[in-house]
C-alpha cells in the first residue's frame, strides 16, 4: 500500500473519455515538450503519464522525490507535475532542491490537499500552478497550458528564492518552454 492509497484515484475510464474528447476537438501535438511527472502512487502516475502523452508531450514518470531531483537535473524537462505528498522528500522540499540547483521550469503542484491554508502554502513555496486530485485530463491540460504560456510570454514570475523570469527572457537555455496550440490560452 502506497502513502497515497487512501486518496481517491482518478477514474481511468473517465480519463480515456476526456482524452478522446481532446482528440476529437482536433488538437494537434503542440511540441516535443518534456514533462517530468512525479507521483508515488502507481495509478496516479499512470493516469498522468497517459494524459501528458495524449497532449503530444513526452512523459518522464518518476515515483520518488529524490529521483525527481536527479531526473530534473539530468533529463531537462520543460515543465514538472509534482505530487505534494511523497514518501521521503515531499513535493515542497523537492521544489526547494530544484530551485537551489538552478531548475527554473514551471512546476505544477498535484495534490489532494484542498484546505485553503495548504493551497496557500503550496503557492507561497513557488509553484507556478496547482491541480487538485482527482482531476480531469482537460483540467490538467489547461493548468499546464497556463504555466507554459506564462513562461513563454515572459510574465514576471517571482519564486520564493527571488528568481525573476524576465531577467532571462532572451536566453531559452535558462528558461525553456514549449510551443502551445493557438487555442491553448483561449479557454
Amino acid at each position: 500500500m502506497t502513502a497515497n492509497s487512501h486518496l481517491p484515484s482518478v477514474s481511468f475510464a473517465a480519463q480515456l473519455q476526456a482524452a478522446q474528447l481532446l482528440a476529437d476537438a482536433g488538437r494537434e501535438a503542440p511540441c516535443c515538450c518534456r514533462v517530468l511527472i512525479v507521483d508515488d502512487d502507481e495509478d496516479n502516475l499512470m493516469v498522468a503519464q497517459y494524459a501528458v502523452e495524449s497532449f503530444g508531450y513526452q512523459a518522464i514518470p518518476i515515483s520518488s522525490g529524490h529521483d525527481a531531483v536527479f531526473a530534473a537535473l539530468t533529463q531537462a524537462p520543460d515543465i514538472i507535475l509534482l505530487d505534494i505528498v511523497l514518501d521521503g522528500l515531499n513535493g515542497i522540499d523537492v521544489l526547494r532542491h530544484l530551485r537551489q540547483n538552478g531548475i527554473r521550469v514551471p512546476v505544477i503542484a498535484v495534490t489532494a490537499l484542498v484546505h485553503g491554508h495548504k493551497v496557500e502554502e503550496i503557492m507561497l513555496a513557488g509553484f507556478a500552478e496547482y491541480v487538485i486530485k482527482p482531476y480531469m485530463i482537460e483540467d490538467l491540460y489547461w493548468v499546464m497550458a497556463r504555466a507554459l504560456e506564462a513562461s513563454k510570454d515572459k510574465e514576471q514570475r517571482v519564486w520564493s528564492d527571488g528568481f525573476d523570469a524576465t531577467d532571462y527572457s532572451s536566453d531559452r537555455s535558462m528558461f525553456p518552454y514549449c510551443d502551445l496550440p493557438s487555442d491553448a490560452i483561449a479557454g
